[in-house]
């Protein structure tokens, strides 16, 4: 079999990291690849060395076509035997965008996540493909050496800061659930695309203290626990590391296809709590020491990252409750001497997910 693989595989996003990993997975069960790209901002600065081998292989006699782009680059060609489209989306109602149009054309389509495919409301047959990971990423990782963690357990956060990352929402429940005299840690690794670390800094910084000054909990902000907030550049190693030194990772997105930060907190043993909703169901569950955040589909309001016609006021995301979230937080808290010995993380291998993908691909 050979596969022609079109995708955002160059972004430096999450979704960029699930097309290099399906296409890694396909090639770990004997699947020939040849990847092509289509180039959005925000692309990697270096290509990984399989990839770019994959970008180097000839495209004659592909069988299939996997397009893992964003729908309206979605283009059918009946030279193959099936052309797929792998659908990533993060809330409900999103055809009003009018993406479907454009799904319509394919045989089939694969999303990451059993809520996707109840969500979408398209033709074409639908299978779940979960993302995929190299389990061997996990192994020796030691934790970061950081001294304003020492002697309390850390709430954090890794990942993207953004209108649907909400991480306006961990902060308020961490200050509400937990008085200055506890010995807690916030720590916060953010980042935005196309944005220099130092505004990203101040602009959470900001937050953190709208947050403080608005809870009036105390007489100033001085009083409150102190955010640790990291804005710079990290290799994946390091943020290995600096999941290994934290202890409970905290997502409260409005909504998530996957997360990777998520899975790669719940593959090196911490807790994590997540919102009821989305990627991290089919990854968390109370084997591996997780927490899932009950909460409602509310309008999506605000979401000025994206294009216009997307995550309009006609679609709806998952609103975390608050008292919710510092119910799980303190949980958490309380069992903190708990660990998993349940590794779900290999469920989600190369090979695992290879052998899913070729599976779909040969069924009618």
């Amino acid at each position: 079999m050979k596969v022609l693989y079109i995708s955002h595989h160059r972004q430096r996003s999450g979704s960029g990291e699930a097309a290099r990993n399906y296409m890694r997975a396909l090639r770990s069960v004997g699947v020939e690849v040849a990847a092509r790209p289509i180039l959005l901002q925000g692309d990697l600065n270096e290509i990984p060395e399989d990839i770019r081998r994959m970008e180097e292989t000839s495209t004659e006699d592909c069988d299939v076509c996997i397009q893992h782009v964003l729908p309206h680059y979605l283009d059918y060609n009946g030279n193959f035997k099936k052309n797929i489209a792998v659908l990533i989306t993060e809330t409900v109602g999103w055809e009003h965008s009018g993406w479907n149009q454009f799904i319509n054309t394919m045989d089939e389509v694969w999303v990451p996540n059993t809520d996707a495919k109840y969500h979408s409301n398209i033709k074409p047959p639908i299978k779940i493909i979960p993302h995929a990971s190299n389990p061997d990423r996990y192994q020796g990782v030691k934790p970061a050496v950081i001294p304003e963690l020492q002697g309390g357990y850390t709430f954090y956060y890794v990942g993207e800061h953004s209108r649907r990352k909400r991480i306006s929402a961990f902060i308020e429940a961490f200050h509400l659930e937990f008085g200055s005299n506890e010995p807690v840690n916030i720590l916060l690794k953010v980042y935005k695309p196309n944005k220099p670390s130092h505004e990203t800094f101040k602009e959470v910084v900001d937050l953190c203290n709208q947050i403080k000054t608005g809870l009036k909990l105390y007489p100033d902000v001085s009083r409150y626990h102190s955010e640790l907030i990291m804005a710079n550049y990290m290799t994946d190693q390091d943020l290995l590391a600096l999941h290994k030194a934290c202890d409970c990772f905290v997502l409260t997105s409005y909504g998530e296809a996957w997360s990777y930060p998520a899975f790669d907190a719940m593959a090196l043993g911490k807790q994590v709590i997540a919102p009821m909703c989305g990627g991290p169901l089919e990854f968390l569950d109370d084997k591996n020491n997780a927490y899932l955040v009950e909460g409602e589909y509310v309008p999506c309001i605000g979401s000025s990252e994206t294009f216009n016609f997307l995550n309009t006021g006609r679609e709806k995301w998952y609103s975390v409750h608050i008292d919710n979230l510092r119910i799980e937080m303190r949980q958490a808290y309380d069992n903190r001497g708990v660990k998993s010995d349940f590794p779900k993380y290999l469920l989600y291998s190369y090979e695992n997910i290879g052998k899913r993908m070729v599976e779909a691909i040969n069924a009618n």
